[in-house]
């Protein structure tokens, strides 16, 4: 592991790092006392991707900033029908404890070869936003694929079109969130926000209708 030396995050403007095959909060742990010791501003990213990662999932998300599914290496480690569920679960628990989940790798695996994707890796994309992760990461596309600009726009397109329809199909539903405070404070303020998004909406429509 090497020195931090920069004036600000680290030699390269560092503001995260993600941790790959993580298998206990320790891991975690360790390297934020070894950056809080530099005094540096630095979060940490944990990489769910093994069998280890999913056992102690909990206990290693809350000790870290955010995470992160990495989907090729977890699709190894475990049988490929479980992917989807795992990724629900991550989704979940990143949730409830108030921390940011990134979905990543082949979301898009054909346009590394092929200018277009494919129907599956499309709705593959849309359930991913429909989850609400807070970010969508490329690897193969746009690191070596023949289409990384395309590879981008498409999954910007897909992301901004389902969100737009997710909007409009709730709009008229009662205001239904799942919870994701982690403490009685938290608890209070998500209540908070809740209740004036409500009233938000109820005088749009009154202003509308």
């Amino acid at each position: 592991m090497h020195d931090f030396h920069s004036k600000e995050n680290g030699a390269e403007g560092v503001d995260f790092i993600a941790v790959s095959f993580v298998k206990s909060a320790e891991v975690i742990n360790h390297l934020k006392s070894y950056i809080a010791a530099r005094s540096r501003d630095i979060s940490v990213v944990a990489k769910i991707e093994s069998m280890d990662s999913l056992k102690n999932l909990e206990e290693i998300i809350l000790a870290s900033d955010g995470a992160m599914e990495a989907r090729g290496d977890l699709g190894a480690q475990i049988p490929l029908e479980q992917v989807p569920s795992a990724q629900q679960k991550i989704v979940q628990v990143c949730r409830q404890l108030n921390k940011p989940v990134i979905v990543a790798s082949q979301l898009l695996e054909s346009m590394i070869e092929y200018p277009t994707p494919t129907k599956a890796e499309v709705a593959d994309v849309s359930e991913a936003v429909r989850q609400r992760v807070d970010a969508l990461m490329l690897s193969g596309e746009s690191a070596m694929g023949q289409f990384p600009d395309k590879s981008l726009a498409v999954l910007r397109s897909v992301s901004l079109r389902i969100e737009r329809w997710w909007r409009e199909e709730k709009r008229h539903e009662p205001m239904l969130l799942p919870a994701i405070g982690s403490s009685f404070s938290d608890s209070i303020s998500e209540e908070l926000c809740i209740s004036a998004a409500k009233m938000g909406k109820h005088s749009l429509i009154d202003i509308c209708y």
